[in-house]
């Protein structure tokens, strides 16, 4: 943030706790929570609705076919479904379509059944990904971050196909109060998260949760609602 921005942050800050009662801190620790949501939003795919989740469970399986048949045409290993799907990959883990008309060996290594089953298994894990970034944000407990009986408030429009992996292994918080130096460190412990999840995307990610956070603040303020 600029000076200006950072001053502007400040000053909400100081208006939200003169008007709420509440310690600066749990604004600041909403604003955690408010970024971990866009974080996880922008894990690719862009989303985390659950229609979201049916449109990406639905391409992975054809890049999967895709692999697959690359594979019974020569152009990617044929030892394993594994190895195939590994060799037909780019380096964000996405299976490009594209023609083989350069191979012509057949082969049936790996049997349709084989392909369905890994297909099935690696459906199943589509979503750990922003997972990671949803245990951490759910994980900052604030004031904010409580309903009225005590339990901790859920993100919204977080889909079944991410909440089925939420497991704190995949993610966690630290907070560290402190008034206005209070600090939130989100950490997504997905083992292949960088390579799917740029640092350039975390950093936008990260400014627009800011954003947003800023914003829930303001309705907080004027008496209206806002939902992370």
């Amino acid at each position: 943030m600029d000076r200006g921005s950072v001053r502007e942050f400040k000053r909400l800050l100081k208006e939200y706790a003169k008007k709420t009662g509440d310690s600066i801190e749990e604004g600041i620790i909403d604003m955690a929570k408010s970024t971990a949501r866009r974080l996880a939003h922008t894990v690719p795919p862009y989303g985390t609705s659950s229609e979201t989740g049916k449109k990406f469970e639905v391409s992975f399986g054809s890049q999967i076919d895709f692999a697959w048949y690359g594979a019974s045409r020569g152009a990617f290993p044929s030892s394993s479904m594994e190895a195939a799907h590994a060799a037909a990959r780019n380096n964000r883990g996405v299976v490009r379509m594209r023609k083989f008309r350069r191979f012509k060996d057949i082969n049936e290594n790996i049997s349709v059944g084989q392909k369905e089953a890994y297909k099935r298994k690696k459906v199943r894990n589509a979503g750990i990904a922003k997972a990671g970034w949803v245990i951490a944000g759910e994980s900052t407990i604030g004031k904010l971050s409580m309903t009225k009986g005590g339990k901790v408030k859920k993100m919204s429009g977080i889909g079944k196909w991410i909440r089925r992996h939420l497991n704190s292994k995949f993610g966690e918080s630290k907070i560290e109060r402190n008034g206005m130096s209070t600090t939130v460190s989100l950490t997504n412990k997905v083992s292949y998260i960088s390579q799917l999840h740029k640092q350039s995307e975390q950093a936008r990610a990260i400014e627009q949760g800011r954003r947003n956070g800023i914003a829930r603040l303001n309705h907080i303020l004027k008496g209206t609602t806002r939902s992370i």
